[in-house]
C-alpha cells in the first residue's frame, strides 16, 4: 500500500538522464514509491469538452483492460519513456516503439491500478524525458480487448508540451512475483528492479531484441534434476529485457559486450538495478530500459575446449536406401 508519509528532498539527476534537478515529494512506504512535484508546469492549451481530463489511474483501472475503452480523454502526466520513431539527415529511419510513456505525477489512493500509459504517436510533436506534457487521445486497448492487450492513447493524438525537467522516481519492483498478474498494476510506469538479475534465456536476443531475466541466478528446466522448482515458479522470478524497438533481427543486436562479431552475451551473466518502463509485449511482462543496464561477465567463455579423460565415438548413417525393392 503507499503510504501517506511524505518526506521532501531534493534530487539531481545525471545528465546523461536530460532531466533537470528539482524539489520532489515522495510518498514513502512499501515497494509502491511514487514522488509528487512540488510545483509543475501550467499547462495552458485548452481542454476539449469533447475530452475532458482525465487521470491516467482511471483509464487503467483495476483490470488488464480500460473500463474507458473509445472514449476520448485528455491526460497530463510525465514522459518517463520517450521512444518515437526518428527521421533526421544523419538517422534517415530509426523504427522504434512510435510513441512515449507518461505518468501521472500524484498518484491515486488503489494499489491495483496504474499511474503510466502509453501514448502511441505517430507523427507527433517530439517529447522527451522529464516533459510535462497535456495528451489528447482515444483510449485503446492494443491486441483487442483481451488480457494480454495493452492500454494506450491512440487515434488522432494532440501532444503539448507544457514544461520540462520534472522527475518521476521509479517504483520498486521485486522478484519474485506473488502472482502472474501482479506486474498489470505497473503497466506504462517507470520501475527499478533492484536486485542482481542473471541472463536465463537468450532465445529471442537476436531475433527481437529481447532476453529473460531471472533471480538467484540462471534458472533450469524443473524435468533435469538441477533444482527443485516448478515452471511456474521460474515464471514468477523472471522479467524480460526488451529493447526499445519493433524491429525484426535488429542490426546491431542490443545488450551484447561490444558491438560487432567481439561481442557477446552469456547465460549467467548479471545485471542490477533495472530501470526502465513497464510493458507488455510477446506474451509477456517487459522493461525497456531508459538507463543503459550494466552487465556483469560472470560466464565468460574459456578460451580453450577443456582436455577430456575420455573419449566419445559416434557414427551417423543414412538408411533412407536401404529397402530393397523387388519387382
Amino acid at each position: 500500500m503507499r503510504s501517506s508519509i511524505f518526506s521532501i528532498f531534493l534530487r539531481q539527476t545525471r545528465l546523461a538522464f536530460g532531466l533537470a534537478s528539482i524539489a520532489v515529494l515522495a510518498a514513502c512506504g512499501g515497494n509502491d514509491v511514487a514522488p509528487i512535484a512540488l510545483a509543475l508546469p501550467i499547462c495552458s492549451a485548452a481542454v476539449s469538452t469533447d475530452a475532458p481530463l482525465t487521470a491516467i489511474s482511471s483509464i487503467q483501472g483495476t483490470s488488464n483492460t480500460s473500463p474507458m475503452v473509445s472514449q476520448t480523454v485528455t491526460v497530463r502526466g510525465v514522459v518517463v519513456g520517450s521512444f518515437q520513431n526518428s527521421v533526421t539527415p544523419t538517422t534517415p529511419s530509426i523504427t522504434r516503439l512510435n510513441g512515449f510513456f507518461v505518468q501521472q505525477v500524484a498518484p491515486d489512493s488503489d494499489p491495483l491500478t496504474s499511474e503510466g500509459l502509453f501514448v502511441y504517436s505517430p507523427g507527433a510533436a517530439a517529447v522527451n524525458l522529464g516533459d510535462y506534457v497535456q495528451v489528447q487521445g482515444t483510449v485503446t486497448e492494443f491486441g483487442g480487448t483481451t488480457a494480454t492487450s495493452v492500454t494506450q492513447l491512440a487515434g488522432t493524438v494532440t501532444v503539448s508540451v507544457c514544461g520540462s525537467g520534472v522527475v518521476i522516481l521509479p517504483t520498486q519492483v521485486s522478484l519474485p512475483l506473488a502472482s502472474s498478474t501482479e506486474l498489470e498494476r505497473y503497466e506504462g510506469m517507470l520501475v527499478q528492479f533492484p536486485q542482481t538479475l542473471a541472463v536465463t534465456e537468450l532465445f529471442e536476443l537476436g531475433r527481437y531484441g529481447r532476453m529473460a531475466l531471472s533471480l538467484a541466478g540462471r534458472q533450469f528446466h524443473p524435468n533435469n534434476g538441477n533444482v527443485v522448482v516448478t515452471n511456474a515458479q521460474n515464471l514468477l522470478a523472471r522479467i524480460t529485457l526488451d529493447d526499445d524497438t519493433v524491429l525484426q533481427n535488429p542490426n546491431p543486436i542490443p545488450y551484447l559486450s561490444a558491438t560487432g562479431a567481439a561481442g557477446s552475451r552469456r547465460i549467467g551473466d548479471t545485471v542490477q538495478n533495472l530501470v526502465g518502463v513497464l510493458n507488455y509485449t510477446l506474451n509477456s511482462y517487459s522493461i525497456h530500459p531508459v538507463l543503459a543496464p550494466s552487465f556483469t561477465a560472470v560466464n565468460s567463455r574459456p578460451a580453450a575446449a577443456p582436455v577430456v579423460a575420455s573419449c566419445l565415438a559416434s557414427s551417423a548413417g543414412n538408411v533412407r536406401r536401404t529397402a530393397v525393392c523387388i519387382s
